[in-house]
């Protein structure tokens, strides 16, 4: 028989007239026929959307739901709703469909989990009764949350059966028959013959007594059960009697002879106290305030007194008169720096329109006797500035001749400038033929014809490289992450990089971002020779030959600490 096969929904365009089952996620990577199961659910616990749920999926931050899982929400428009979750992360649950509109933000949800139903050898349920655990009380304990109760049914509502506190049943009871001995109706009538009144009383007082409606009353048969024989009737008279001259309509007439006052009571003597002080406190209300009049009372510590306050006023109106704005006219009163002449008069010290002190004598200007300011280091002196006047002077008013002078080292004479006057004129107006090959290295010869062919050789004319240079190899690595491979510290040999260079190195491209010193190495292992220093973060390039076939290795330089972060990188030109 083969498989069934199934869409995941009904509306897959591609499927054909044969409506196959639809499926769903059972377990991982697995999806299982849709059916209905008859299968229980427990509640793992409940939660509640937060921002960003839609109609497809919920947001909620660290919520215990699983695939496979129901949620069925217990708030909002679509309380009730029970819907089945797909996929699960750590802030969503995405549901197996949409609802008619997105959920809100802060509806509560219970998340249910399947349980299958287990049964027990012979095939029955298995039943947890946990109601009946939940019943169990001890006699005279209070009702537990949930109990059986017994009960009875009136033909309308179901009345629970009650106990009093020692547990014993209540009952009404509506007719009984008479216990043995009890007196009857017949019995009451012999009772109420003449012979019975020399013993009860006159028959005034048996019309009293034994009047249709007394009767009815006294003379029930459950009443006459409890009243007994007829001498126990002679005592009930009496104090049917009495009693009766102490009811004033339904009210009983009780005179208190005495009675003592209870504890804490107030007697006559307090309360005319209470009365005397509160009809004093009431004389000091105005409205709503308690009048206080203060006789006295000391100033706290510190506080300032009328005489200290009146000298802080003047002081104060003397500053206020004294404040002015900078560049403003004088106010009527100011603070003013004064000094003292030599006549030991006083004098208010002056300034200019910038606030600059006038150094000058005279008025009130501040008089500076300079004579007495000793000079700056290497400040010229009159006898100085005099003599140089001089030589000044005589510059400006005739020729200075330089009668002899010694040429600087390396200086060119007058005979040597003459033969390259003559070199330089030849070159000017004819041809340079070079028969040699020019010298190793990178030659720059101005405007030159050349007659020949130039001779093999690396020479470069004018801006011209003949040899182009190009990258011939990289790090072993191509880019070195020290994260990963550490560049050994100073005090360790250095760190392979490359194996084996691929062609002979003219210049080296160097790039760092380890923010450290790093030597280059060149040598066997053990037997490496420093060969250039990376500065920290270089970025540049530095000439220097290397042979091919050569091993090269880092090393850091200004630590014991190996390098581990950054990025290194050389490109080998040749």
């Amino acid at each position: 028989m083969s498989a069934i096969r199934g869409y995941p929904s009904q509306q897959k365009l591609e499927r054909t007239n044969i409506q196959f089952v639809t499926v769903e996620p059972v377990h991982k990577e697995q999806n299982g026929a849709s059916v209905v199961a008859h299968q229980f659910v427990y509640s793992v616990g409940t939660d509640s959307t937060e921002a960003g749920t839609t109609a497809g999926m919920i947001v909620a931050a660290a919520h215990a739901a699983l695939e496979g899982d129901v949620i069925r929400l217990t708030s909002g428009a679509q309380s009730g709703k029970e819907i089945k979750v797909v996929s699960v992360s750590a802030n969503e649950i995405n549901l197996a469909e949409d609802l008619p509109s997105a959920i809100a933000s802060g509806v509560s949800f219970e998340i249910l989990r399947h349980k299958y139903p287990s049964v027990d050898a012979n095939g029955n349920v298995n039943v947890n009764a946990v109601i009946v655990e939940e019943a169990l009380s001890p006699d005279g304990g209070a009702l537990p949350a949930q109990v059986k109760v017994a009960g009875g049914y009136d033909g309308t509502n179901v009345h629970v059966l009650k106990t009093d506190a020692a547990g014993e049943l209540q009952v009404d009871v509506l007719s009984s028959a008479l216990p043995s001995g009890a007196a009857t109706e017949a019995t009451l009538g012999t009772l109420a013959t003449e012979a019975t009144v020399s013993i009860l009383g006159t028959e005034a007082t048996l019309q009293t007594l034994a009047t249709e409606a007394t009767v009815a009353a006294l003379a029930t048969e459950a009443t006459v059960s409890t009243l007994g024989t007829e001498a126990t009737l002679a005592d009930i008279k009496t104090a049917v009697e009495l009693l009766d001259n102490a009811v004033s309509g339904n009210e009983l007439q009780v005179d208190v002879v005495t009675s003592a006052l209870p504890v804490g009571a107030a007697t006559e003597t307090t309360l005319l106290a209470v009365e005397a002080d509160t009809t004093a406190l009431a004389g000091c209300v105005s409205g709503s305030e308690l009048q206080v009049d203060v006789v006295t009372s000391a100033l706290p510590t510190g506080a300032a007194t009328e005489a200290t306050l009146a000298a802080i006023q003047t002081a104060v109106e003397l500053i206020d008169d004294c404040v002015g704005i900078d560049g403003t006219a004088a106010p009527s009163k100011s603070f003013v720096i004064a000094g003292i002449t030599s006549a030991n008069v006083q004098q208010t010290v002056e300034v200019n329109a910038s606030g600059h002190v006038h150094v000058a004598d005279g008025g009130g200007s501040l008089t500076v006797d300079a004579t007495s300011w000793p000079l700056p280091t290497g400040a010229a002196t009159e006898v100085t500035l005099s003599a140089l006047n001089g030589k000044v002077t005589a510059c400006n008013t005739g020729a200075v001749t330089i009668s002899s002078s010694a040429l600087p080292a390396g200086a060119a004479t007058e005979a040597t400038l003459s033969a390259l006057n003559g070199k330089v004129t030849a070159c000017d107006t004819g041809s340079v033929t070079i028969s040699t090959a020019l010298p190793a290295g990178n030659n720059n010869i101005g405007d030159v014809d050349l007659a020949s062919a130039i001779p093999a050789g690396t020479n470069t004319i004018g801006k011209v490289d003949v040899n182009t240079l190009s990258v011939i190899d990289l790090l072993d690595a191509e880019i070195l992450d020290t994260s990963s491979t550490n560049i050994a510290g100073s005090a360790s040999l250095p760190t392979q990089v490359v194996v084996s260079t691929a062609a002979a190195t003219k210049k080296l491209q160097l790039l760092d971002t380890t923010g450290a010193f790093i030597g280059v190495y060149t040598g066997g292992a053990g037997v490496e020779v420093l060969q250039l220093i990376m500065g920290p973060g270089s970025d540049q390039t530095i000439e220097h030959a290397i042979p091919a076939a050569t091993r090269v290795s880092l090393k850091r330089l200004d630590s014991t600490t190996a390098i581990s972060s950054g990025i290194v990188a050389i490109n080998f030109i040749g």
